[in-house]
C-alpha cells in the first residue's frame, strides 16, 4: 500500500514532486473519477429509514450499516458518529473479483480535511484489510471477503467525529474534494436495489387488489421503482402496517402471515397465508413496509 498527499490540501508543496503523472495533473484540474460508493455524501444522504438517529448495531442510512457507534444525522453538515466501543460504518459490494489486480484510493471528508489511502488489490482474492488510513477519529480501509469487498470507516472508542462524505475510485488520487454536492435523485435509485419503502407515510398509504386467491392464501403483486436485488425480508419502520382487508378496503382481516414469493422487474410478489380464511377476493395495504435486500 502507499500513500499519496491530496494536491488540493493547502499544504501540499508542487516542488516536492516536480513531474506529475496524468491522474495528479487531472486532479488539480478540478476532474473527479466516478465513486464506487453509494450514498457517499452524508451532508444530504438518502435516508429510507427516516431516523435522524441510530443507535441499534444495523443498517442506518441507506446502503451504510453501523456497529458499535450512535449515528446522528447533522442537518447539512454530515452524519455524527460517536464510538460507543470501537466502532464501524461499513458499505459492502458483492462480486470482489471485479476489482482484483486494479488500484484504488479510499478518502473521507472530515472537518473539511481529506484522508486517503491508496492501494492495489491483488490479482488473487485474499481475504484481509488493505488501504489503511489513520484518521484523527480512527482510521478508514477496505475489507477483503471471498464474497464481498467493504469500505469501513472506523471510529475509536469514546471518540466522536461529524464525516462529511467518503469515496472509493479507481487511480492513485482522491478526487473527493473536487465532487459537486450529491443529487438525491441519483443515488436514491442506487439505493432501492438494496431496501425500498412499499409506502412512505399514511396519507400515502397504498392498497393492493389481490392478484390470486386461494383457499389458504392470496397473492398480491407489488409495484417498486426498482428491482430489487435478492428476495426481500418484510420490515415494518415506525407505526408500519402490512394486512390484508377486505375488498371494500375497511374491514380488517386477522391471522394472515406475510412473505416475499418473487421479485419481478420493478415489482414484487407477496404471499399472504391463512388457512381457511374465507374470502372470494382482498386488498393488500402498505405503510411505512420497507422490503429489505441489503447484504
Amino acid at each position: 500500500m502507499s500513500e499519496f498527499k491530496n494536491v488540493t490540501d493547502p499544504g501540499f508543496d508542487p516542488l516536492e514532486s516536480p513531474v506529475f503523472d496524468a491522474e495528479t495533473m487531472n486532479n488539480m484540474r478540478g476532474t473527479t473519477n466516478p465513486n464506487i460508493l453509494h450514498n457517499w455524501d452524508f451532508r444530504n444522504p438518502v435516508n429510507q429509514r427516516g431516523q435522524t438517529e441510530y443507535i441499534v448495531n444495523g443498517y442506518t442510512i441507506d446502503r451504510w450499516a453501523q456497529s458499535g457507534l450512535s449515528l446522528e444525522l447533522v442537518n447539512g453538515l454530515g452524519i455524527r458518529l460517536t464510538g460507543v466501543s470501537a466502532g464501524y460504518l461499513i458499505q459492502t459490494h458483492e462480486n470482489p473479483s471485479a476489482y482484483l489486480g486494479g488500484t484504488y484510493t479510499l478518502s473521507v471528508m472530515h472537518d473539511d480535511e481529506v484522508y486517503s489511502s491508496t492501494f492495489t488489490l491483488p490479482n488473487t482474492l485474499t481475504p484481509g484489510s488493505v488501504g489503511i488510513k489513520a484518521t484523527p477519529f480512527g482510521n478508514i480501509h477496505i475489507g477483503v471477503a471471498a464474497t464481498y469487498i467493504r469500505a469501513v470507516i472506523t471510529v475509536s472508542a469514546n471518540t466522536t467525529a461529524i464525516i462529511q462524505a467518503v469515496k472509493l475510485e479507481p487511480g492513485k488520487v482522491s478526487t473527493l474534494p473536487n465532487d459537486a454536492p450529491v443529487v438525491h435523485a441519483v443515488e436514491l435509485p442506487k439505493c432501492q436495489m438494496h431496501q425500498v419503502l412499499g409506502a412512505v407515510n399514511f396519507d400515502q398509504s397504498r392498497l393492493i387488489r389481490a392478484a390470486v386467491v386461494a383457499p389458504n392464501y392470496l397473492l398480491f403483486d407489488v409495484t417498486l421503482p426498482q428491482t430489487l436485488r435478492v428476495l426481500p425480508a418484510i420490515s415494518l419502520l415506525n407505526l408500519g402496517i402490512i394486512e390484508v382487508r377486505a375488498i371494500d378496503g375497511f374491514n380488517r382481516q386477522e391471522g394472515f402471515t406475510f412473505t416475499v414469493q418473487h421479485v419481478f422487474s420493478s415489482g414484487l410478489r407477496i404471499l399472504a397465508e391463512k388457512t381457511a380464511h374465507g374470502l372470494t377476493d382482498g386488498t393488500l395495504l402498505l405503510n411505512r413496509v420497507l422490503f429489505d435486500a441489503n447484504m
